[in-house]
């Protein structure tokens, strides 16, 4: 059983605090704004590029402002289906007037509903959202339970329009980016893009 929402570690809703020395990269913030006309933007390099600092920078930047943020730092342990639903609901929840307690309720009984049952009420409190959103999932290469994948493919296919998601991997996700690629949902940020 999933703790409820007071229980889960506010740390990994926030984005990581900006370094005072940071070097600012303009042609990346605007290829990250210009990632928004798409649903989807994956930043995919190895250890070390500053996929994190970058997402995390933009977004208290003037070029990612007038947006929500709803920031998921994922680690090993939310390969658990419940546990990455509770955190994924609680990160929406931190930005929005919705009410999305009912919701978090129903991941902390023994039985929860399905992923793709509580990912449709959730999607559906969504639409309600007046303001654009985005939602990082950082560190993604961390998930490795299939349901998972399932669970957030499911949620690209079906994500309000208002509310854009920024992936940063290692690796490629398993979601089938060459259907997102050939329908124009996919912005990348790769290695070539990332280096200095």
């Amino acid at each position: 059983m999933v703790a409820s929402a007071s229980n889960l570690l506010q740390t990994k809703l926030t984005p990581p605090p900006i370094r005072a020395d940071l070097v600012f990269r303009p042609r990346l913030a605007r290829q990250l704004s210009a990632s928004l006309e798409r649903p989807l933007t994956l930043v995919c390099a190895p250890a070390g590029y500053g996929k994190t600092t970058l997402i995390a920078e933009w977004l208290s930047s003037a070029a990612g402002g007038g947006f929500r943020v709803a920031w998921f730092s994922l680690d090993d342990d939310d390969n658990d289906p419940s546990r990455f639903l509770s955190y994924l609901v609680s990160a929406f929840a931190r930005i929005s007037d919705v009410n999305l307690d009912e919701l978090l309720s129903l991941l902390g009984v023994p039985q929860p509903p399905p992923p793709k049952v509580l990912l449709t009420t959730l999607l559906s409190q969504l639409e309600t959202f007046s303001d654009p959103i985005i939602l990082v999932l950082d560190d993604y290469h961390l998930i490795t339970a299939a349901p998972i994948h399932d669970a957030v493919t499911f949620f690209l296919d079906h994500l309000p329009t208002r509310i854009h998601l920024i992936i940063t991997s290692r690796e490629d996700p398993p979601f089938p980016l060459a259907r997102f690629r050939g329908r124009g949902l996919l912005a990348e940020i790769r290695v070539d893009n990332l280096r200095f």
